[in-house]
């Protein structure tokens, strides 16, 4: 569950991806936390996409990426 109280409501984007449940206003979070105790469904096919999102890449190089970077920026 995410809690947005701002009115920027895109900020995060799970709500929409369908692998979390968005709480825009706080009359709704005791609604929304009865929805997930009583088996809320998320949207499976999602989840990589929602991963992708946070990780980037899921393709077990991320180290190579960050150390690219730091080499980038201190000139070896």
């Amino acid at each position: 569950m995410l809690i947005n109280l701002s009115d920027d409501r895109d900020f995060s984007p799970f709500a929409k991806m369908g692998v979390a449940i968005g709480v825009y206003e706080a009359k709704d979070i005791c609604f929304s936390v009865e929805k997930l105790l009583n088996g809320f469904a998320f949207k499976n096919k999602s989840y990589d996409e929602a991963a992708e999102y946070i990780n980037y890449k899921n393709d077990g190089k991320a180290l190579q990426r960050v150390m690219a970077i730091i080499y980038k920026h201190i000139g070896s």
